[in-house]
């Protein structure tokens, strides 16, 4: 540990991140919250954990959880997504448009197949969400097109009236 300006230098050996310029305080904390993230895709234990944290924890891992809906195979990425939608649906929603607008086509199919295709209508309209969907399904692109992307779109659409 290096101490610079009378704060701290803290580097976490256990994870991926790497704090500049942190107090003790802010390393405890960020240490929580990497408690709380799975460390593989068969970790419950700490899916169990999500369950019961602090919306503010949630939110803050917000783009860490989302990572597990790069693939549904992963026996942990169904119930990540239930705690996302149920637990965080506002705050994962603008997260989720990017995702949307990023080349990863199967991430976006998972999104909307597990995380869009489950929220109530009236947070649809929540950044722009609906105008993306509509893009998605009326003007896909040719990789969104293989990956069937633009078919869950227009089913999100269907179920849930809109345009």
């Amino acid at each position: 540990m290096n101490v610079e300006r009378g704060r701290e230098v803290i580097t976490l050996s256990d994870s991926n991140i790497q704090l500049r310029w942190a107090t003790a305080a802010d390393a405890q904390h960020i240490v929580k919250l990497n408690d709380l993230l799975p460390r593989d895709k068969h970790d419950f234990e700490r899916v169990n954990h999500l369950k019961h944290a602090e919306r503010k924890e949630l939110i803050e891992l917000l783009p860490e959880l989302l990572t597990w809906l790069q693939d549904m195979n992963w026996p942990i990425s169904i119930e990540i997504s239930e705690i996302l939608v149920k637990i965080v649906p506002r705050e994962t929603i603008p997260l989720v448009k990017n995702i949307l607008k990023s080349d990863d086509d199967l991430w976006k199919l998972y999104c909307l197949r597990y995380f869009v295709m489950k929220l109530p209508s009236e947070l649809l309209a929540i950044d722009n969400l609906k105008e993306e969907l509509n893009r998605i399904a009326t003007k896909p692109t040719k990789s969104e097109k293989l990956e069937e992307v633009h078919l869950t779109a227009q089913e999100i659409i269907n179920l849930r009236r809109i345009l």
